[in-house]
């Protein structure tokens, strides 16, 4: 899949996003998050909404049924598409999506990849949240944005069971959320948990105890 940097496709970092949304490179060449409250002034964050901070070649459909490869970028933040339709980066909703190798299916206002298909699924979001540097401790700050930063974009990864009713749970990678969730939807699963009895810690371990509950036919 061909990639584009940014700065080859006509400063696409520079491109309003939304009204008062933007991604740009500081003075220094880091990348940030620009945010104008209009009322005051604008407040600069480390780091970015997107994905990935190059537009690559996407593969979506719009309303109609009509394929388009178009460079795209992810808005975490927005959970949108900015797909470069002709002359302008057109934010998009309510449509599935492949970038790369990742595949990104829209489902009740946010896109999830698949990291494990079988009959429970496990989904993973990509969002990110704002942390704000608190002013009044400067030893919280890092030095270097001390002076010009109000805090940083940091990425996040959400992980949710797809169960076959197609009901999401959002999970913690860790045994005690898992078994709750898988608990909700099945009788009789919690003795096969304890049989299992390795601890989860990643996305590979839930996949493992769902490959296992799948033997034992109780899923």
């Amino acid at each position: 899949m061909k990639k584009l940097i940014l700065i080859a496709v006509a400063l696409l970092f520079e491109i309003n996003i939304y009204a008062q949304t933007r991604v740009v490179k500081d003075e220094n060449g880091e990348i940030i998050t620009e945010f104008n409250y209009l009322t005051e002034r604008i407040a600069r964050y480390k780091g970015s909404i997107f994905l990935k901070d190059s537009v690559e070649l996407g593969t979506f459909l719009v309303s109609g049924g009509k394929e388009f490869q178009e460079p795209v970028l992810f808005d975490m933040m927005n959970q949108s598409i900015l797909a470069y339709l002709g002359d302008n980066f057109v934010p998009m909703k309510n449509t599935d999506f492949q970038l790369a190798n990742h595949h990104f299916k829209y489902i009740k206002g946010a896109y999830y990849e698949t990291y494990y298909d079988a009959k429970v699924r496990i989904l993973v979001k990509y969002g990110c949240v704002i942390k704000g540097y608190d002013k009044n401790s400067r030893e919280s700050i890092p030095p270097q944005f001390a002076s010009s930063y109000a805090g940083e974009v940091v990425p996040r990864k959400y992980y949710f069971l797809q169960f076959p009713d197609k009901k999401l749970r959002q999970i913690s990678l860790n045994n005690f959320s898992v078994t709750g969730a898988i608990m909700k939807q099945y009788d009789g699963v919690l003795y096969h948990i304890r049989k299992w009895n390795k601890t989860i810690r990643t996305e590979a371990d839930v996949a493992d105890l769902l490959n296992y509950l799948s033997a034992e036919g109780v899923l």
